[in-house]
């Protein structure tokens, strides 16, 4: 690929061309902001596929992944443009993914295709014909559902066909480099656990008759084992008939039952439901069995209990209550009610998410939730039509709903409880609960791995959340106004995706209706493609810009390319500080107002009336962001607070830790500027002693539109400083800023929010710069912070907000 050179500039512009720099530098910063938002809106697109809003096929693939690939490249060069080839790097790693995404539009596996060992912790449903459907399932359950299941590694099927070619071929040693793999996998397993471990080695194959057993081994065994399962796999009569074979190594679980659940397809009584076998591993012939509803609440139908001798434990620990008729005791069930539904709620997420009814095999150890050891698809049989459950068909009018409106993140249909999402109890969520939260925030994803359904009051279906939604296939509606109010919690409710509907109680012809839905499955082979797309291009790894992984050589995904380039295109812009050209210009005026600060302001297009004279007055602004954050600043009542003055202590505490500063203050010192376009403003202001900038784009697209702020300084002695930046983290908290507090620095940063609320928050910023002026001069105390954040809140009525 041809790199593109962009000639750097050593020297400073002259006075002439210094407006001309920064306008220049602002449109190579616009072109970022509208080739990343393409780039977003086609990686929602195709995202939204994923979820079902409509059927696709490769036409629509290719065509998407030649859009991305473009605008991903033109981000790439603007961000070059703007650094005078700062990140030539990038360049390579956009490669790198384009050749990954042509290779799987072409039916290849990407670049894992072919290792020969991976961990669970890296596969997905779609990459089963690479490592076996056993392991991607395990994989699954831990990474995405929140099911208990082992920890492991998969030899794939390229390390399996080494070793039986090496087998068929005679050779007696074990090919060193699948060695050297497996060895690698083992001891991180082993380092991942706090016990000694025994290991299971299982055969993953497609046909189910396939019958070779298990085998359990210490880890120095390990090899050794692998070539015996291949060995006996062989010896199997027709095995190349059984298809691409994989070996799954876990850990081995202990456990006081064992048991199966089993999705009952056939024709009979029992057709419809769940049917879940358990028995003590000690006493398999102990056996019982259990139906139960296939639908929440999964209540249970029928029962196969075993009479038991008097005086011996159900299993360690547990002991039958007082004896009844028949030899049975009351309580005497292997399992109970809520350990049966635990086990059916798992199966419901792996249909869920596989798109059709799987048979899993579980244990039950100390914990309170069954552990997931083996999962494969049910073997689906034709109903009789008579066997067929028929609903009553009937429209629900609008009287009937509870909540309608909203957006679809993911099609589908749940039922549960309804439960309020609160940020501090994230990890108490209920499994199969319908989660109903004010906004869709992304440190909410960990509840969709527990949630049946998801409601929010705010959002839409293009943020992470809502990615996270597809991904697990969870229904979702975003943007539904009024949910927390209209879905009390405790509520069962039935939600419809599609219909951007929620109903009361249990909708059972709805809930049937997901057996008949007409959106591609996960097994289809275009389904499975996009997923396989999507893992390199979706994924945004680096979320940090301060972390020190934050590299150009971190970028695995489309979307960490065009993140890292829009971080570091704010940090270009924020330059303009440093350099400072446009405020030596005779193109700065200075702004009008009564507040006691000067303010200059240089308009880089659209952000001034043209009819404007020498000075500006507030009504010549044109910039939407700084008009919002102006409105704020002015308000007088802000700036009258109880500050106090610089006492003798305060001036002597203060000269070690501004000495250097003053020595090192630049030429514009003083100058309060602003730097202006008609959607973007970049805000420096020296207050006394501290400094603040903020940093904004308001353009009309959520994607798009960003807060970023910056404070430091003071001249209170370091204590106080501290707590001046806790009471404006306290009010940034409170706005969702992501903020970041180092010392007397306070860095935050808002993205993803719509025009209006970005403007209520610069409206905030503005008043939160005049209240904090010298304000760390009274921060005498830890209680001043919680009181003067309780004074800001009334005087610009945050709480309202």
């Amino acid at each position: 690929m041809r790199i593109p050179f962009i000639s750097p500039k050593h020297r400073k512009p002259s006075p002439e061309r210094e407006l001309e720099w920064v306008r220049s530098l602002f449109a190579k910063f616009q072109r970022i902001q509208k080739y990343n938002t393409k780039a977003l809106e086609t990686m929602a697109e195709m995202d939204r596929a994923l979820g079902g809003e409509y059927i696709f096929d490769r036409a629509f693939l290719e065509s998407s992944v030649r859009e991305l690939s473009g605008l991903v490249y033109q981000v790439a060069y603007s961000l070059n443009a703007m650094s005078r080839n700062g990140y030539i790097a990038l360049y390579d790693r956009y490669q790198s993914i384009k050749i990954t995404l042509e290779d799987i539009l072409a039916g290849g596996m990407g670049p894992l295709s072919t290792s020969l060992a991976l961990p669970y912790s890296i596969l997905g449903a779609e990459m089963e014909p690479l490592a076996g459907g056993l392991n991607v399932c395990l994989a699954e359950a831990r990474n995405r559902l929140d099911i208990p299941a082992p920890d492991g590694f998969a030899i794939t099927v390229a390390g399996c066909s080494r070793l039986l070619r090496a087998i068929e071929a005679g050779e007696q040693d074990f090919p060193p480099e699948l060695a050297e793999a497996i060895t690698y996998q083992a001891e991180a397993l082993l380092a991942r656990s706090s016990r000694s471990l025994l290991l299971t080695v299982r055969i993953c194959s497609s046909d189910r008759n396939l019958a070779i057993p298990e085998k359990i081994v210490e880890p120095g065994e390990l090899l050794e084992t692998c070539k015996l399962a291949l060995t006996r796999y062989l010896a199997v009569e027709g095995h190349n008939q059984h298809g691409p074979v994989a070996l799954a190594v876990h850990e081995t679980m202990r456990a006081h039952l064992a048991g199966s659940l089993t999705s009952v397809t056939a024709a009979g009584p029992q057709a419809g439901l769940y049917c879940i076998t358990a028995w003590p591993v000690d006493t398999p012939e102990q056996q019982e069995t259990f139906f139960l509803r296939r639908t929440y609440p999964f209540d249970l139908v029928e029962s196969e209990l075993k009479a038991k001798p008097a005086g011996r434990p159900l299993y360690p620990g547990i002991n039958p209550l007082s004896p009844g008729a028949k030899g049975l005791y009351r309580g005497s069930a292997l399992l109970g009610l809520s350990f049966l539904r635990k086990i059916a709620e798992c199966a419901a997420a792996f249909e869920r998410i596989l798109g059709y009814p799987q048979d899993l095999n579980w244990l039950r150890g100390d914990a309170e939730r069954p552990i997931t050891v083996n999962v494969s698809p049910t073997q689906l049989q034709e109903r009789e039509s008579a066997d067929t459950p028929e609903y009553e068909d009937v429209a629900l009018l609008p009287s009937q709903w509870l909540l309608s409106g909203g957006e679809t993140a993911q099609m589908g249909v749940a039922a549960g409880p309804v439960v309020h999402v609160r940020g501090s109890e994230l990890d108490k969520f209920p499994h199969g609960s319908v989660a109903v939260m004010t906004h869709a925030s992304p440190w909410m994803s960990p509840v969709l791995r527990r949630a049946a359904a998801v409601v929010t009051e705010v959002g839409a279906s293009i943020g992470h959340l809502a990615t996270i939604a597809r991904e697990l296939r969870v229904p979702a509606i975003f943007g539904a106004a009024g949910a927390l109010e209209r879905l009390p919690e405790g509520t069962v409710v039935t939600v419809d995706a599609g219909a951007k509907t929620v109903y009361p109680g249990i909708v059972e012809h709805l809930l049937a209706s997901r057996d008949y839905s007409t959106e591609l499955y996960p097994s289809d082979p275009e389904y499975v493609m996009l997923r396989r797309l999507l893992r390199w291009i979706m994924p945004l790894d680096l979320i940090d810009p301060d972390s020190e992984t934050f590299t150009v050589a971190n970028c695995r995904t489309y979307h960490d390319i065009i993140h890292f380039a829009h971080e570091r295109s704010i940090e270009e812009l924020l330059k303009i500080q440093d350099n400072d050209p446009g405020l030596k210009s005779r193109y700065v005026r200075k702004l009008e107002t009564d507040i006691p600060i000067d303010l200059f302001v240089l308009d880089i297009g659209a952000g001034v009336r043209p009819t404007a004279g020498a000075s500006i007055r507030p009504e010549d602004v044109t910039s939407k962001p700084f008009l919002a954050f102006l409105q704020g600043l002015t308000l007088k009542d802000v700036w009258d607070h109880d500050s106090r003055p610089l006492s003798m202590r305060d001036i002597i505490a203060g000269l070690d830790h501004n000495f250097s500063t003053v020595m090192e203050v630049p030429e514009h010192a003083g100058k309060n500027h602003a730097i202006l376009a008609g959607n973007y403003m970049d805000v420096g202001l020296r207050l006394g002693y501290h400094y603040c900038v903020i940093d904004s784009y308001l353009s009309g697209n959520v994607n798009q539109n960003y807060a970023y702020f910056r404070f430091a300084g003071g001249f209170a002695e370091p204590e106080r400083r501290r707590r001046r930046a806790q009471l404006i983290r306290t009010i940034l908290d409170r706005l969702r800023f992501k903020v970041t507090v180092r010392g007397d620095l306070v860095l935050g940063k808002l993205k993803l929010v719509d025009d209006r609320e970005l403007t209520t928050v610069l409206g905030v910023l503005g008043q939160l710069t005049g209240f904090t002026r010298q304000i760390d001069l009274s921060m005498d105390s830890d209680g001043r912070v919680e009181q003067l954040a309780g004074l800001f809140r009334e005087k610009t009525g945050l709480d309202q907000i």
